[in-house]
């Protein structure tokens, strides 16, 4: 894994995605732009202080080890994303992201419960 980052790939209830966690603390996902995967997701939350905040970092669909799905689509992705956060436990998180026309920002609403704390732009 490039810059030192471990992944593992989750084999969830809505398919395959590449992850890493990053620290401990309050959860923080962190998503990529374009181009980027996990290494991009890692340098962007470089910044936060591993004792503080546990970054959760992904590959987002059509990224590095995490298949585009079929078909794609942002509700898909959200559902993956979502589908990633119950297996790792956290119903409450921050996200961080940089600008990216079309990134998911829902999961905190709708079916899916009100998750999301925070969003940062």
């Amino acid at each position: 894994m490039p810059l030192g980052v471990s992944s593992t790939v989750a084999r969830t209830a809505r398919g395959r995605i590449e992850y890493a966690v990053v620290g401990t603390g309050a959860p923080v996902v962190v998503l990529h732009g374009s181009p980027g995967g996990i290494d991009a997701a890692h340098l962007m939350g470089r910044f936060l202080p591993e004792a503080d905040f546990a970054a959760v970092l992904v590959s987002r669909p059509g990224y590095m080890d995490t298949p585009l799905g079929d078909p794609p689509s942002i509700d898909a992705e959200v559902d993956l994303l979502v589908a990633l956060l119950d297996e790792l436990g956290i119903d409450r998180y921050a996200s961080g992201v940089l600008h990216a026309p079309g990134l998911p920002r829902g999961p905190a609403s709708g079916d899916r419960g009100p998750r999301l704390l925070t969003l940062r732009l």
